[in-house]
Order: C-alpha cells, then sequence, then structure tokens
C-alpha cells in the first residue's frame, strides 16, 4: 500500500518554481551521479539546499528516510514540498515523520534514529530496519551530516550497513575540512567525496546573498601596552636563559614568577633568573650567583 503511494507521490511531485541559474548547473550535473551509491553535495547557505534534496529525491525514485540534526531543519522539509513540489499536502501514508512508522517520504532526526538504536532491546531498531526493507531500496538523505555526535555516527553506520543497497545523498554548506583526519575520515566514508558545489560567489552574483568584507583596523599600542609587552618579552628571555643554564626546575621556577607578572601589571620587571627567584621567595637575594 505504502509502495504504491511512494509512486504516486514520486510521480506527483514536480517542481513548480524556476531554478536559479547555479541551482540549474547542479541538476544538469547531476544526472550522471545519481546511479553511484553516495553524492555529496556542497551548497552555500541560501542556495536552496532542501529543494535541490526534493528534486534528486524524485529524480532517483525511491521511497527516503530524511535525516536533519534539528526539529527545525527536519520540518523545512515537508515544508517546501508543499506548494513547491505539491499542490496538496500528502496524507499520512506519503509523509512520516515517525522512523516507527515510516512511508515514501520519512523526514526524522539523527537524534530520534540514535534513539531507536540504543534500546537495549533493539525492537524498534529491528523493525525499522524490516520496514524500510519491505519497502525495497531507500534513498538515505543526510542534512548537514557535519552536525553529527559521535554517538549518532554509529547509530548511522548501523542503519547504512543493514540497507546495502541503500544510496545515500549528503547535503551540507559546510563540510568539516577543519576537523581531525580520524573524524574527516569517518565523514567522507559516509558521506563519500565532495561532487558538486555551490560556492557562496554565485549567491552574491545573483543578489540571493549579501556582499560582505572582513574589516581589519590596525592601531598603534600606547606606552602602557608597549611596557607590558616589553616585560613579558623580558621574561620570556629569563625563561630561555634559565632553561639554558639551569633546566627544567628552573624553567619552572621563573614560568610562575612570570605568570605572576601577568596576572599583575605592578609586578617589577623580571631581568634575571634571580629576580624571579626572589619574586617567588622574597628571602633569595637578587644579588644571588645562579
Amino acid at each position: 500500500m505504502r509502495a504504491e503511494g511512494g509512486a504516486n507521490l514520486l510521480q506527483r511531485m514536480a517542481f513548480t518554481g524556476v531554478w536559479r541559474d547555479y541551482q540549474r548547473r547542479v541538476l544538469d550535473e547531476v544526472d550522471p551521479l545519481l546511479t553511484d551509491q553516495r553524492l555529496h553535495v556542497v551548497a552555500a547557505p541560501g542556495s536552496g539546499k532542501t529543494v535541490l534534496g526534493l528534486e534528486l529525491m524524485r529524480r532517483i525514485g525511491r521511497p527516503a528516510v530524511i535525516l536533519a540534526p534539528t526539529r527545525t531543519i527536519r520540518d523545512q522539509w515537508p515544508s517546501r514540498l508543499v506548494p513547491l513540489f505539491l499542490a496538496e499536502s500528502p496524507d499520512s501514508a506519503e509523509v512520516s515523520f515517525d522512523l516507527g512508522a515510516p512511508a515514501t517520504m520519512t523526514v526524522a532526526t539523527y537524534q530520534s534514529l540514535h534513539g531507536f538504536w540504543a534500546d537495549d532491546d533493539k525492537l524498534r531498531y529491528s523493525k525499522l530496519l524490516t520496514d524500510l526493507h519491505a519497502m525495497g531500496p531507500v534513498t538515505l538523505i543526510l542534512d548537514e551530516a557535519h552536525h553529527l555526535r559521535r554517538e549518532w555516527w554509529n547509530a548511522l553506520t548501523a542503519l547504512t550497513d543493514g540497507l546495502p543497497e541503500v544510496r545515500i545523498v549528503a547535503l551540507t554548506a559546510t563540510p568539516p575540512h577543519d576537523a581531525p583526519t580520524a573524524e574527516w575520515g569517518r565523514y567522507e566514508a559516509m558521506c563519500g567525496p565532495i561532487d558538486l558545489e555551490i560556492g557562496a560567489p554565485e549567491l552574491v552574483r545573483n543578489g540571493d546573498l549579501s556582499p560582505h568584507q572582513d574589516h581589519v583596523y590596525f592601531s598603534t599600542p600606547g606606552h602602557e601596552a608597549l611596557d607590558l609587552l616589553d616585560r613579558r618579552r623580558r621574561g620570556l628571555a629569563v625563561r630561555r636563559s634559565a632553561v639554558r643554564r639551569r633546566g627544567p626546575l628552573a624553567l619552572l621556577l621563573v614560568g610562575f614568577a612570570v605568570t605572576a607578572s601577568r596576572a599583575d601589571d605592578s609586578t617589577p620587571a623580571i631581568d634575571t633568573p634571580s629576580d624571579a627567584a626572589a619574586q617567588v621567595d622574597p628571602n633569595i637575594s637578587r644579588n644571588r650567583r645562579w
């Protein structure tokens, strides 16, 4: 019954708006990639990732499970479906927010998937896999997958392992390029390499994103700032001297004194290891030979 509804839903879907030129470019280039197991699209904020995702779901033609990091982002999917692709709201057999009752288009959060997977008895998770297998090969759409927490990755990996014929579509504005190597490897293994990209300059050119420019204002430090910088430089020089002469123990002593001098600008300047030692213990003479 849901399979019939699914076919009807996907066949009824038709975009009623006008594609922006960068959206059209991506859609023109995407067809040869739709047979891959993974499709990874990076699109700048405001480029219409949700609308592109719905069009990709329609073109692939499979029942889809859409996962989002928050309920707010989750709710954007059905709100874009009607009226941009359908004139009337679909029935519950076609669109669902409940992983326990998947439909042709099931929209949920990563956290809800993790809740199914983390159950001690795994009954809900097993039923989800059974239901998705019964619907035939499915599409898994990952919205902003870079937001996933570590535990959520485990649930998502288990789901994809349990659906060997699944086709993954990953959509994000900010792939985690600056993440640790292990985290980036996990992300790329799930989403695949980046296939298509919409950059911010394209949105600015079309007037869909306001242009911006970072401004840096340089100022000349005043006498107080210069004095502070000078004291800190001399303190660092004492650290280096202490390490060379007396080893790590002297570094620890001097480091303590330099830290104290940073916390109190009234602390006298540290010129020598004896000065540092005297600040730590006033009973130590500044004239003591190191």
